[in-house]
């Protein structure tokens, strides 16, 4: 049975995977834009436009994941707080 892997890990790996993204479009963005400076039949430039609209939802879907991740490290972080709060009692005085 594999264990589960520990929260730095998961954020390591998650922020491995965004980088990958972003600069992998980075790279396909200049590669799309030289085409569509040299695209001369509506069909590539149909094409062109294509492959970017999908281009900047996979980066836009990465970029959701990532601030997804961040979001839930935060409230887990707030939320444990206020557990050993209550867990505490009153403060004194």
């Amino acid at each position: 049975m594999e264990e589960a892997r520990p929260p730095v890990d998961r954020t390591r790996k998650a922020l491995k995977v965004f980088g990958v993204t972003v600069t992998s479009f980075e790279e396909r963005a200049r590669v799309l834009l030289a085409r569509a400076r040299q695209a001369s039949a509506g069909d590539e430039r149909e094409t062109v436009r294509a492959e970017s609209a999908q281009l900047v939802a996979d980066l836009h879907h990465a970029l959701q994941e990532i601030q997804g991740h961040v979001y839930q490290l935060q409230s887990d972080f707030l939320m444990e707080l206020v557990v050993r709060d209550r867990a505490a009692g009153p403060p004194p005085g």
